[in-house]
């Protein structure tokens, strides 16, 4: 019996498929589609302030905790609002040099789809907090079921997309390799706003506000492989 030179085996060897992958590295085409819808913001956040100082930090951070402590009566009357303190920081305050007293200061998150709601409570709360910022989002909830139909419409018209190529390349079908799906657009409107220290002394009126639209995109991103 003879035996094929170690050369010619490999070759044969080579001449086959190795993977069954290899029939998909030919007659690609990468497709994008996306899907876009405009609606309500129905959620506000507003992020407001409590600030003093004081040649001692002990009386600074106390006033600071007091108009921390009367906001807090005043949310808790919403029970459409929901509110979480954040970023308490104490800071030197210099002069030649040398420390001349402290700055205290706090900051509180509120958040409602009671916009009226919580924009009469922000008026309210300037009496002892300063706005420094406030904007409108859609819900997770409405989020959530606008990107659900989104997914069906960019599906739909990737495969129209996907028959118009393979037609006008002039292939008899086609198939699908890959598929990613990216429900992450969102853009919502903004609305900031601020006031100086001076106005803490008296109550604000409630600003005006306007709530707009975000624009909730769906991408889907794949690749097909032309059958001719």
């Amino acid at each position: 019996m003879k035996t094929l030179p170690i050369s010619l085996a490999l070759l044969l060897i080579f001449c086959f498929p190795v993977h069954a992958d290899d029939d998909l590295n030919y007659h690609l085409v990468n497709l994008q589609a996306d899907a876009s819808q405009q609606v309500d913001n129905n959620l506000q956040i507003v992020l407001l302030t409590a600030a003093a100082e004081n040649a001692a930090a002990q009386e600074a951070a106390a006033s600071v905790n007091k108009a921390m402590t009367r906001a807090v009566t005043m949310i808790k009357e919403n029970d459409d609002v929901t509110y979480q303190t954040l970023n308490y920081q104490t800071t030197p305050l210099y002069k030649n040099r040398a420390i001349i007293g402290w700055q205290v200061s706090q900051q509180i998150r509120l958040e409602s789809q009671n916009i009226e709601g919580l924009t009469t409570l922000v008026g309210r709360l300037q009496e002892v907090l300063t706005v420094a910022s406030m904007h409108f989002t859609a819900s997770p909830e409405r989020r959530k079921e606008t990107q659900t139909l989104l997914i069906g419409e960019a599906l739909t018209a990737f495969t129209a997309k996907a028959r118009l190529v393979a037609t006008t390349l002039g292939a008899q079908d086609f198939r699908l390799v890959n598929l990613t799906i990216n429900e992450g657009g969102g853009m919502p409107i903004r609305h900031a706003y601020a006031m100086e220290m001076d106005a803490l002394r008296a109550a604000a009126p409630a600003p005006e506000v306007a709530a707009g639209e975000s624009s909730i995109t769906v991408s889907v991103n794949g690749t097909i492989q032309l059958i001719f």
